[in-house]
């Protein structure tokens, strides 16, 4: 496999397990938590549950987009470095 291609479909993958990561906060989190992260369910001063969701979710987005950004310096790295051959030859 040439290299472009194989940092191309790495820059993809990375980009779907940085997706995954964002959306991952709100689609694993089940009916039974989010009512009891709403405010009638939640204790008055002081919720571990709220915080502890909130922690889990800042660190799950602030990893997708890390990985993200990653993915876009993979493809960035690709195309400046690796030459295509079909173009201008």
């Amino acid at each position: 496999m040439e290299f472009n291609r194989f940092f191309s479909l790495l820059a993809v993958c990375l980009g779907l397990v940085g997706s995954v990561f964002l959306a991952k906060g709100i689609m694993f989190l089940s009916a039974k938590n989010l009512l009891r992260l709403t405010s009638p369910y939640a204790r008055w001063a002081y919720a571990p549950e709220q915080i502890n969701s909130l922690a889990s979710q800042k660190a799950d987005a602030l990893m997708g987009v890390l990985v993200i950004f990653l993915a876009f310096l993979t493809q960035l790295a690709t195309l400046i470095f690796f030459q295509s051959e079909g173009m201008g030859s």
